[in-house]
Parts: structure tokens; C-alpha cells; sequence
């Protein structure tokens, strides 16, 4: 953690105690779990933590509320994330300082994606929070658009721009709004709000010229009317 300076902090978050205790002894720093001990002891591991004693320190989901250190560069999570709604508060915790940070998922080598059949089945049997972090985690257009969606909602999603970059946008570039299709596979089962340049277009044509046939439709039984009327 050579490049972790001066106030800046990192979070490893793992999915057990078990894995916080072992991996804390391996990275020679502090664990952090439910039941570490009385409420002193937990603040004083956290306080060692935010005064620099370890820069790097091994938790669960348990760390998190009351922590608020505005220099976590890093958020490490170790193995898939349980949920979304987690996982979007952790990685919420890098970069407060204004000064960005860094989200890295690092899943084993034996995490197999999940199907698309495998999704479809799954559709009402799984918790959206975890189908979340299955799409997060499988083919998707952007990173932050897929979180994006679940928080802010389908209307609000947003995708990342300068500032903010996911590793699938540094790999294919930016979504360009109004110029790309997002074929994500969402688990709404409803299709991108955002719509192409082209798409748009269209659309727009069909609707003039369903209102252009309805005026064409009007004007002939209007004629039809009038000839009724005069014979």
C-alpha cells in the first residue's frame, strides 16, 4: 500500500469474520466484525484505523455506521458482494474528501457468471439487491450505471463521465448518450430509458405519421358525410 499517503485509508471488505480475522493476521493489520467486542473496543480499532496506527483495515458489513473519514481512497471488496444496498453505501465511503477514489471487486478464481437462463429463472426467486450485484458483476455497459439504476432509478440512472470511471467504460469509452444503445440486461426487465439519436427519430416519424394517416382517415369520412348529406 506504497501509494496510500499521509491521512488516506483503505477498506477491505470480506463476507465473514472469519475471513476479516485471517486476512487482517495475513495483512498485519486490525479486523473489524459484529462481535468484536464491547462498543470501547470496537471504536478504539476504528480510531487506530482513522489515526494511521494500520491505514488498512479488514472488515465486514459491520463496519460502517458512525464511520465517517472523509480520506478512504480505497475500497477493496473481497469475494461477490451480498447486496447492492451494501455494497453502494461501502463504495460510498471512498473519496469524501472530494479528491476521488477507488472501487475494486475481486472475485476467485472459482465465480462462475450467471447464465442468462440461470437469470430468467431466477427472476422472482432472488432478492433485486442481489441480482443487482450479479449484473454488476456480469456483462453490463457501465459500472456506475448499473448501480445508478438501482439507486437513483431507471429515469435518474447515469453513466460515468470524466471524473468518474468504471474499468468497462476505460476499456470501450463512454456511453454516448443519444448516440449508443445500452443493451445491458437489467433485472426491471425494462430496456434503457435512454434512447438514440436515430431511435428517437424514428420513433418520432412513426407517431407524425399515425397522426398524418388519423387526419387522412378524418378528412375521408368528413368528405363521405358531405356527400350523404347533399344526396
Amino acid at each position: 500500500m506504497r501509494f496510500i499517503k499521509d491521512k488516506e485509508r483503505v477498506i477491505v471488505y470480506v463476507n465473514s469474520r472469519e475471513d476479516a480475522r485471517i486476512l487482517a493476521s495475513e495483512l498485519g493489520c486490525e479486523s473489524f466484525y459484529s462481535d468484536l467486542g464491547s462498543i470501547e473496543e470496537k471504536e478504539q480499532v476504528t480510531a487506530r484505523w482513522r489515526d494511521g496506527v494500520h491505514r488498512v483495515i479488514v472488515a465486514t458489513s459491520a463496519f460502517g455506521a458512525g464511520v465517517d473519514y472523509a480520506y478512504v481512497r480505497v475500497v477493496v471488496h473481497l469475494d461477490m458482494p451480498r447486496d447492492a444496498i451494501n455494497f453502494s453505501q461501502e463504495v460510498g465511503r471512498a473519496g469524501r474528501d472530494g479528491y476521488g477514489g477507488h472501487s475494486l471487486v475481486l472475485l476467485p478464481s472459482r465465480y462462475t457468471p450467471v447464465s442468462d437462463e440461470t437469470w430468467e429463472r431466477q427472476r422472482f426467486s432472488i432478492p433485486v439487491s442481489e441480482r443487482v450485484m450479479q449484473r454488476y458483476v456480469g456483462e453490463n455497459r457501465c459500472l456506475w450505471a448499473t448501480l445508478s439504476r438501482f439507486v437513483d432509478g431507471p429515469d435518474q440512472m447515469q453513466y460515468c463521465v470524466a471524473d468518474l470511471e468504471c474499468s468497462v467504460c476505460l476499456d470501450r469509452g463512454f456511453f454516448r448518450v443519444g448516440q449508443e444503445v445500452d443493451d445491458t440486461r437489467y433485472w426491471d426487465g425494462l430496456p434503457s430509458t435512454r434512447e438514440t439519436e436515430d431511435e428517437e427519430d424514428d420513433r418520432e416519424e412513426e407517431s407524425e405519421e399515425e397522426s398524418e394517416g388519423e387526419s387522412e382517415a378524418e378528412e375521408v369520412v368528413a368528405r363521405r358525410g358531405a356527400l350523404e348529406a347533399g344526396s
